[in-house]
């Protein structure tokens, strides 16, 4: 007998057999246990997912005479090589019009052996349109013992009058773990030893497709008949290895450009897949990034968290939330480039250098900076203040160097209190605020907080605006306002922006009263909240700290003119 190929030897005979569509096979086979048949299906989704498969088992099922399981595989209808009721139509090739007319001609007749007579139309997307419009009434209104079975993989592309007239069920790509097991059991009956490894290794290949994971195992099962592995799998399809993308991971984050390229030219003479590599390199960088957010994870095995702690984790996550988006912008450009290479070499080099200077620097260490000692005297000449000094600088200390505009708008506010010393609040001292928040102060403050987005455009008022685009008002005082936010960055950031600059002036502006801004996270809102209550319970409240404000100093204050002249001396303004 002629070989034939894993896919078509081991095609699935019963509902059984099929890898995955759990629901599709019960829907079907209630359907025809229950005998709810419809006259039209729709079977869509991924190559290689069983929709041709799960048509023909539906069809012999559908002419079975047994009254058990159908199909039984025993009943003259099941063991039918040929069978003449069920006729199978490429739509890619028999797409025309006069096709679609001799098919509707041929509906009529009525079933030779079974009960019906079932057409299985495959890549039915490929019909035009006046084929479609010819087996429209035919599809709605068939006869009774016809029944059509419609399988594409672009269900977008068939019309919405016979989508409209069929069951449609959307075939999934079959889990990992399930192709997984499928191999084993196949290579075990094809006499060739399947490493774990190398069966994972072929599920991610075939991305979700049965039919295409059994083609691969069919190659490589010519490359090495006795015993599969991983490096096998690679070989023939040019894979590298995680360990191998962790290494040249690894080359990047240290800064080692010779040796980093040289890793790629290797991989390219050896005729690895670079599309492949960036693939896998982002799926990792990802994983990595799903690591240092939840160590606990279940998405990821013990075995792939130990490789990114290893290698991937070093480097910041910043730097990896950027080197990820660049390689998921540059991924779609291979299919046009001329050279791969070229693409994937530029965006390496782009970062080698970047995160030479990020793993270099360590916060711990206090790092010479050298800060211009700026002169508090506009006029002094600028050989008395280009000189240079060396200042210790550690990540709690803030270096300032102030420029002309920057020293004139910081005159706006009096130096006592210092905003920057301004101390984080804990929970009791919010709960506090909340208990001599004014439930009408709150009221007022509502109407003017929901018009805060009309100062977005300000020169001066823009930017607290925007920094509280996002916060909702929670509480009122006589000089305060607490506000929350859903993202922890976003009260971070109207906090850090409370204490180096603060929203007084804004507030002022916005509800006629000078007040500060205090930003918590939407869950530690929640835990506030949830003090509160018990402390109203017990009747008893943390004191609630002082809160002090900026004031004006009205000597200081500039018109628009005037900031505009600190800022662009050479301004020359004309009254129209």
């Amino acid at each position: 007998m002629a070989y034939q190929a894993l896919y078509r030897k081991y095609r699935p005979a019963v509902f059984e057999d099929m890898a995955g569509q759990k629901q599709i096979v019960r829907t079907i086979q209630n359907a025809i246990q229950n005998d709810r048949i419809s006259h039209a299906y729709l079977f869509c989704g991924p190559r290689g997912t069983g929709k041709t498969s799960a048509a023909k088992i539906f069809a012999r099922a559908l002419n079975c005479t047994s009254d058990g399981l159908k199909p039984c595989g025993h009943c003259e209808n099941c063991m039918a090589v040929d069978h003449p009721d069920i006729v199978e139509i490429d739509a890619a090739s028999n797409n025309g019009v006069e096709e679609a007319r001799n098919l509707v001609e041929r509906v009529k007749y009525a079933p030779m052996m079974g009960k019906y007579k079932i057409y299985i139309i495959d890549e039915v997307h490929m019909m035009t349109a006046g084929a479609f419009n010819a087996l429209l009434k035919t599809i709605e209104e068939p006869p009774a013992h016809v029944v059509f079975i419609l399988a594409t993989t672009e269900p977008h592309k068939v019309l919405p009058t016979i989508l409209s007239r069929c069951q449609r069920f959307d075939f999934k790509k079959v889990p990992q773990n399930e192709i997984r097991q499928r191999l084993l059991q196949i290579a075990e009956k094809e006499g060739t030893v399947l490493d774990q490894q190398a069966a994972e290794q072929i599920s991610l290949l075939s991305d979700g497709g049965m039919r295409d994971a059994l083609s691969i195992l069919d190659q490589c099962i010519a490359y090495e008949p006795e015993h599969l592995t991983a490096e096998d799998i690679r070989a023939v399809y040019g894979v590298v290895s995680d360990a191998d993308i962790s290494d040249i991971f690894g080359l990047l984050q240290r800064g080692q450009a010779d040796q980093l390229i040289n890793a790629i030219k290797t991989l390219y003479d050896n005729g690895m897949d670079l599309e492949r590599f960036t693939a896998d390199l982002i799926t990792l960088v990802k994983d990595s990034l799903i690591y240092s957010c939840s160590s606990e994870t279940t998405l990821l095995s013990e075995e792939r968290k130990h490789l990114l702690q290893a290698s991937f984790s070093k480097a910041s996550i910043e730097f990896r939330t950027r080197f990820l988006k660049e390689l998921m912008d540059v991924y779609p450009k291979y299919s046009h480039a001329s050279s791969v290479l070229d693409y994937l070499e530029a965006v390496l080099l782009k970062y080698v250098q970047h995160e030479t200077i990020n793993s270099e620097y360590d916060s711990s260490v206090p790092v010479q900076i050298p800060v211009r000692n700026l002169s508090e005297n506009i006029g002094e000449s600028d050989s008395k203040t280009a000189g240079s000094v060396n200042k210790p600088v550690t990540e709690k200390q803030n270096v300032k160097s102030e420029s002309d505009v920057s020293r004139e708008t910081s005159l706006k506010k009096k130096a006592t209190p210092d905003p920057l010393e301004t101390p984080e609040y804990t929970n009791d001292q919010i709960v506090g605020l909340l208990h001599t928040a004014d439930k009408s102060l709150r009221e007022k403050d509502m109407s003017a907080w929901k018009t805060r987005m009309t100062f977005s455009g300000s020169l001066q008022s823009g930017k607290y605006a925007r920094a509280v685009a996002n916060a909702k008002l929670a509480a009122s005082g006589s000089n305060y306002i607490i506000v929350y936010t859903s993202k922890q960055m976003e009260s971070d950031a109207i906090n850090d922006l409370q204490k180096a600059e603060g929203f007084e002036d804004f507030m002022e502006l916005l509800t006629g009263t000078r007040k500060a801004v205090i930003a918590v996270s939407a869950s530690r809102y929640k835990e506030v909240l949830d003090t509160f209550r018990a402390c109203m319970k017990s009747g008893t409240f943390p004191a609630a700290p002082a809160i002090q404000t900026c004031e004006v100093d009205v000597g200081h204050m500039k018109s628009t003119e005037e900031e505009l002249r600190v800022m662009f001396p050479n301004l020359k303004i004309i009254n129209d």
